[in-house]
């Protein structure tokens, strides 16, 4: 009997480590597109681009911080590559507001257009938004994400996103595999005292 539960400690050991290994996977990551340098009156446009999705997107919620003496916010629009009809869906966006300007839009097309729009898994980049500004000074730069959500077209939340020139929450794996190993290190252990 006591063979039995070191061999079960054993083998749950190993299914854990392995199994975690098994499970690493690649996180999108979203990033701005660069405008270049603008002089003053110039029509700024900024696209926020999306890499490396394992399943199609049909919402975001997205705020991008901007240089607002340097910038003032025009317009934004949701790309028909990513999102099939933009008529068809809802844009609950806030718009433009000192700075910061959100992003907040979900598609009402089916997750199987989604998936044909936005190409095989994982996505080459997918360009969800573009976001144009009138430039009150020259200048260059000054876009960043304050936060990003993406969701599928029913809601359920994709995550986790990395944030392209930022620390990116990557599965670990080794602490499973290593969880794993000492689980079977134990259950040798009491196989042999046995």
């Amino acid at each position: 009997m006591r063979m039995q539960k070191a061999f079960g400690v054993v083998a749950l050991g190993l299914l854990v480590g392995v199994g975690s290994v098994t499970r690493a996977e690649a996180i999108p990551i979203i990033s701005l597109s660069d405008p270049g340098a603008w002089n003053l009156g110039d029509s700024v446009l900024v696209d926020v681009i999306i890499t490396g999705l394992d399943e199609a997107t049909g919402g975001i919620d997205i705020d991008v911080l901007y240089d607002n003496p340097a910038l003032d916010g025009a317009a934004m629009s949701f790309s028909a590559s990513a999102f099939g009809d933009v008529t068809n869906g809802l844009d609950a966006s806030l718009g433009f507001n000192a700075g910061l300007v959100n992003l907040n839009f979900t598609s009402f097309e089916t997750q199987a257009i989604l998936t044909g729009l936005q190409g095989g898994f994982p996505s080459g980049p997918v360009v969800l938004a573009t976001i144009e500004f009138s430039a009150l000074t020259a200048g260059a730069g000054g876009f960043s994400f304050d936060r990003v959500a993406l969701s599928n077209n029913d809601g359920t939340a994709l995550l986790p996103v990395c944030i392209a020139g930022q620390p990116c929450p990557v599965p670990e794996p080794a602490s499973l595999a290593l969880f794993g190993a000492a689980l079977a290190a134990l259950g040798a252990r009491r196989l042999r005292r046995s």
